[in-house]
């Protein structure tokens, strides 16, 4: 059948070597100038994890180059950074800025670099050329663009949501988990990706990241769940058959009330055994079973009732006993359970109130 850094220290050398095939480049030098006058602060930070610049698509080796790669917010620069290598011809420059500025009352919207504009958290794919200096400049909105969310189901685009900037939601944003109109036969909703990443409801999501940007969700689905229970009386009836499925459950539970008045010629009732793990389910007092829907991992449950003659002849064993019914007790004496009295054998015996009670022979 499931996704921000200080500011930099004036002229750190950041050091970064990649081999590409026949090509490297080394980042460093980064330069942090002051841009207070230009009411920006500076905090590095990306999101990707990943920061600097890198070459790719080498072929042939060039002579050795450097370029800086400059930062600014309205005219002021806000940090440096000198790239220099061994780049190959028709080269892309990829850069994954670490500067994120922020500014009173305004969102930060992304770099432009020669009329493009990337948005915020974008790696930067520009070409290779002879330029001593790249230039990117701080782009800035009033409030993030919206995002719109879509909504597939086996690759079918079924609902679009248009979700805006609002004071309320100005920390981030909260994806609409709805439910698909219609499940595929045998199976359960489970929630909508993204990408590989389950979208939990009421889960928060960045303006920063995701402004104008369009979410593509996926419908998740499982394989139904069902478990079949089976009621065998043992006095010749019909079993009885019922279906539990995922829409029975109620707080992850589901509970099935069982009959102890049960009557057949010269037996006793004495309960009921259950085929499913102890460990999935728990008995009131009111003999009533609770099945924990996600530990049952079965697909049937058979209850069988248990008669027997009403003779108590093994020592330890617990007879689930009604009031009012008389027991015989074999030979030897016999105690039951913790009250500290002792019964001689062959007689019967009756119970004050029906229940479990284990009988240990002296």
């Amino acid at each position: 059948m499931k996704k921000n850094l200080g500011q930099g220290i004036k002229y750190t050398a950041v050091v970064l070597a990649f081999v590409i095939m026949a090509g490297f480049f080394i980042l460093g030098n980064k330069e942090q100038v002051n841009a207070t006058e230009a009411g920006a602060t500076v905090s590095g930070g990306n999101s990707s994890g990943e920061d600097g610049t890198m070459l790719v698509d080498d072929t042939t080796t060039m002579e050795s180059w450097n370029i800086t790669v400059v930062y600014c917010s309205d005219e002021e620069i806000l940090e440096k950074e000198i790239a220099e290598g061994t780049p190959s011809s028709g080269a892309t420059i990829i850069i994954s800025p670490d500067v994120n500025p922020t500014k009173t009352d305004l969102f930060f919207a992304g770099w432009k670099y020669e009329n493009i504009i990337y948005k915020a958290n974008d790696f930067l794919n520009i070409q290779y050329s002879d330029k001593e200096s790249i230039i990117l400049e701080a782009q800035w909105k009033d409030t993030p663009d919206p995002v719109t969310v879509n909504y597939y189901v086996d690759g079918e685009l079924k609902k679009e949501e248009v979700i805006d900037y609002k004071e309320e939601n100005k920390d981030g944003f909260s994806i609409p988990v709805y439910e698909p109109e219609e499940n595929p036969k045998g199976y359960n909703f489970d929630g909508w990706m993204y990408k590989d990443s389950k979208v939990e409801d009421k889960a928060i999501f960045s303006w920063y990241i995701y402004s104008g940007r369009t979410m593509d969700l996926e419908a998740s689905f499982v394989e139904k769940k069902e478990i079949i229970v089976k009621i065998d009386t043992g006095d010749g009836g019909d079993i009885q058959r019922s279906i539990y499925t995922d829409e029975d459950i109620e707080n992850g539970v589901f509970k099935i009330e069982l009959p102890y008045d049960l009557e057949k010629k010269e037996f006793l009732f004495g309960g009921w055994s259950c085929s499913a793990p102890e460990e999935c389910y728990t008995v009131t007092e009111e003999n009533e079973y609770i099945f924990s829907w996600d530990k049952c991992n079965v697909e049937e449950i058979n209850f069988i009732a248990q008669w027997w003659d009403g003779q108590v002849t093994e020592s330890g064993k617990t007879y689930n006993l009604r009031e009012g019914i008389p027991y015989t007790l074999g030979d030897g004496n016999w105690k039951v359970g913790d009250d500290g009295y002792s019964y001689s054998g062959g007689r019967d015996v009756f119970v004050r109130s029906s229940g479990s009670y284990t009988f240990t022979k002296n």
